[in-house]
């Protein structure tokens, strides 16, 4: 199942792989999919920018996280 097709449904943990116990390594492996998934749709150059805007968006989480 594809992130991007469930999003609508709300149903985008059922996408992901339930292995990953660190939350960190769970949210960077769903972003990966979605940027993977995204290229069907977009230029390189749209997904670059996306995939540079999520990657940031988690390593802001990431840090909020951890107090750095």
């Amino acid at each position: 199942m594809k992130v991007l097709n469930v999003v609508p449904q709300g149903r985008v943990l059922d996408s992901l792989p339930t292995d990953c116990n660190d939350i960190v390594a769970w949210a960077k492996r769903c972003v990966d999919e979605v940027i993977s998934e995204m290229s069907e749709y977009f230029s390189d150059e749209e997904v670059a920018e996306a995939a540079e805007a999520l990657h940031d968006m988690l390593k802001r989480w990431q840090g909020r996280r951890t107090g750095k």
